[in-house]
C-alpha cells in the first residue's frame, strides 16, 4: 500500500514512523524539510509539495497545527487534493475542528476523494508507543479500508459520522483543559494550607477522582518539571481558543472556558509557551496571596 504522511511535527513525526513497514511505500512532507531526514533515513521518502507526496496514494494522512496549515496543504495547484485519485482516502489526524473538517470533505468529494476525520489524544509518547485514543467520524466501509494502519497509532473509538470526530475532540479538550486547571488549583490552595503537594497528589489518587491525567502530570506539577514538554502550553492555548470559538459560534457561553484560556494566554505571553502544559500550575499560583514553595 502506498501511505503519505502530511506534517511531521510533535506529533506527526512519532506517528509516521509507526507506518514504515515492508508492506508499505511511506511519502513524508513537512514544510521545513529537514523534519523529514531522519524518516528518510529510516526508509520513507520525502516530497517537495503536498501534491508530489499524495500523487498514487492510497491513503493521505495529515497532522498539522490548524485549520489554516490544513488549508494549504490541501488545496491549489500544489495541495494534496489535486494529486490524489478518485477512491483515495484521507485520514486528518490534526485537532482543527469541524468547519474546517467540513470544507475538506466538500472540496475532497469534488475529486472522489473520501475523507475520514480521526484527531487523537495523547502525547508524544502515547504516540511514539501506539497508545493514543483516536476519535473516528466518517463512513463505516472506509474506515475497514484503513483500520489496521489506525492500530498502528492505538485504539479507535468510531463517533458518528463526518464531522463527529471533530466535535468529539473539542468536547475532550474542554474536558481535560477543566481537569488540569482544577488539579492546578487544588494544588495550589492545599500548598497554601500548608499540605505537602505529594501527600495530596496521593490522597487525589487514591479517591474516586483519580485519574491518569493526575497520575502523569501532577508530579510534573509539584517538581515544577516543565521541560521538556510533551504537550506545549502554545498548543494547548491554540486547542483551548478553537473550543471557545466554536463554543461562541453556537451562541454558547462557557465562562469557566473562559478563565482558563485567560490563565493560559497569560503564561504564553509571559514567555511560557515552549513548556509543557502542566504549566499552567504557573498561571494559577500567581494569583495566590503568597507563592506557594514547590516540593522538591
Amino acid at each position: 500500500m502506498k501511505l503519505a504522511f502530511l506534517g511531521l511535527g510533535t506529533m506527526g513525526d512519532p506517528m509516521a514512523r509507526r507506518l514504515l513497514n515492508p508492506e508499505h511505500t511511506l511519502t513524508v512532507y513537512n514544510r521545513t524539510a529537514s523534519k523529514g531526514d531522519a524518516l528518510v533515513e529510516l526508509g520513507a521518502f520525502a516530497a517537495n509539495s503536498p501534491a508530489e507526496a499524495a500523487c498514487g496514494c492510497d491513503v493521505v494522512f495529515s497532522m498539522l497545527a490548524d485549520a489554516e496549515a490544513l488549508a494549504c496543504v490541501s488545496e491549489g495547484p500544489d495541495g494534496a487534493l489535486a494529486a490524489m485519485s478518485p477512491g483515495t482516502v484521507w485520514v486528518e489526524l490534526s485537532t482543527v475542528g469541524v468547519r474546517a473538517i467540513e470544507r475538506l470533505q466538500t472540496q475532497a468529494q469534488a475529486h472522489g476523494v473520501h475523507v475520514l476525520d480521526v484527531p487523537v489524544s495523547g502525547t508524544r509518547a502515547p504516540a511514539e508507543e501506539g497508545r493514543l485514543v483516536l476519535f473516528g467520524g466518517g463512513d463505516p466501509e472506509v474506515f475497514l479500508r484503513v483500520e489496521s494502519l489506525l492500530a498502528c497509532f492505538g485504539t479507535l473509538v468510531r463517533t458518528g459520522p463526518s464531522g463527529s470526530g471533530a466535535a468529539t475532540k473539542l468536547a475532550f479538550n474542554v474536558l481535560g483543559a477543566h481537569m488540569l486547571a482544577g488539579l492546578a488549583a487544588a494544588l495550589t490552595l492545599g500548598q497554601t494550607l500548608g499540605l505537602d503537594p505529594h501527600a495530596l497528589l496521593q490522597s487525589i489518587g487514591a479517591g474516586s477522582f483519580r485519574s491518569p491525567l493526575f497520575e502523569a502530570k501532577g508530579p510534573r506539577m509539584v517538581s515544577a518539571a516543565f521541560e521538556p514538554a510533551d504537550f506545549t502550553m502554545a498548543l494547548f492555548l491554540k486547542d483551548q481558543q478553537l473550543c471557545r470559538q466554536t463554543a461562541r459560534e453556537h451562541g454558547l457561553s462557557l465562562p469557566t472556558l473562559d478563565a482558563i484560556v485567560d490563565v493560559l494566554s497569560g503564561r504564553v505571553a509571559q514567555g511560557d509557551g515552549a513548556l509543557d502544559l502542566s504549566a499552567i500550575l504557573r498561571g494559577i499560583t500567581q494569583s495566590a496571596p503568597v507563592q506557594p514553595p514547590v516540593a522538591g
